[in-house]
């Protein structure tokens, strides 16, 4: 893609790692996997934070460890789920208290982390068997 060659050429530049948090957002809701994988590498979450692409960085992690954590590191991936639910809490409370309009993108991200936990568990229920 555009943004890898951009990354490429320009390594020790600022942007190149918002452009690479962009690139994994994009590779994420694009469903192209093998992009998310090759981009995922490049992409810090220092940046992403301020431009509010935290979460979808955090699911793309999320979803990268999936394939170890049914082959036996668990562990690593219950604790990240876990960390990304944390962060939900705070604008969870926070919207909740006014309207329906604000709290919906939180429960729509609480739905996501719910949606790769229920993946998990058919999963490593599947290989169980």
């Amino acid at each position: 893609t555009h943004i890898m060659g951009l990354t490429a050429y320009f390594q020790n530049r600022p942007k190149t790692q918002q452009l690479s948090s962009y690139a994994v957002a994009s590779a994420l809701r694009l469903g192209r996997w093998g992009l998310l994988n090759d981009m995922n590498s490049y992409s810090s979450g220092s940046n992403a934070k301020m431009e509010g692409l935290d979460f979808d960085l955090q699911v793309a992690s999320l979803l990268q460890e999936l394939p170890g954590a049914v082959n036996g590191n668990e562990e690593a991936f219950k604790a990240k789920l876990q960390v990304v639910r944390k962060d939900l809490l705070g604008p969870l409370s926070a919207s909740s208290m006014e309207s329906y309009l604000r709290v919906y993108p939180v429960l729509r991200r609480l739905q996501v982390l719910q949606e790769i936990e229920h993946a998990y568990s058919f999963i490593s229920n599947c290989n169980a068997r």
